[in-house]
């Protein structure tokens, strides 16, 4: 029995490969870009309709002239409201998804197809605190060529977590 114990407790442990990991970055980018999508649509909804914003020109990318032939200003600061709105629903679509899914499952949809899952370098489940850190560490630049090096990305190492099989 201890031995099978000890055994099991060894191939959960190990990390997973770099195409399983890549698997997964792929999985969970079209997850993201769905949840991504629906608080867009959900965001420019609420500003067409609560605030009086008009995204038609914004989505179009153009501004109209008006009677006297001057570019309408109205059309550039919806433009530029717009293009906030898609940035930072971006960013909040991505924490979403990551922290929340981690945290409360220890495993993305990606996670999920692969069987994988989050936990602490000595194998434990991830506290809240590490799953954000984790989450927030994945907007660095360099994060993803840090496979090209190792098993772990940045947010693993700085996180003290890792991905295994689950």
């Amino acid at each position: 029995k201890c031995i099978f114990r000890l055994m099991s407790n060894k191939n959960e442990s190990i990390s997973l490969s770099r195409k399983l990991r890549l698997l997964n970055f792929i999985i969970d980018s079209i997850g993201i870009y769905f949840l991504w999508w629906i608080t867009c649509y959900l965001t420019i909804l609420c500003f067409e309709n609560f605030f009086g914003f008009n995204f038609y020109n914004a989505e179009r990318g153009i501004a109209e002239l008006d009677y006297y032939r001057k570019i309408n200003y109205e059309d550039q600061i919806n433009r530029i409201i717009f293009y906030i709105i898609l940035a930072s629903t971006l960013l909040v679509s991505i924490f979403a998804y990551y922290s929340i899914l981690e945290f409360y499952f220890q495993k993305t949809l990606g996670k999920i197809v692969t069987r994988s899952k989050v936990v602490t370098d000595n194998g434990e489940k991830v506290i809240f605190r590490r799953i954000i850190l984790r989450t927030i560490c994945r907007f660095v630049p360099i994060d993803w060529l840090s496979y090209i090096f190792s098993r772990n990305g940045i947010h693993d190492r700085l996180s003290k977590t890792k991905v295994i099989r689950a």
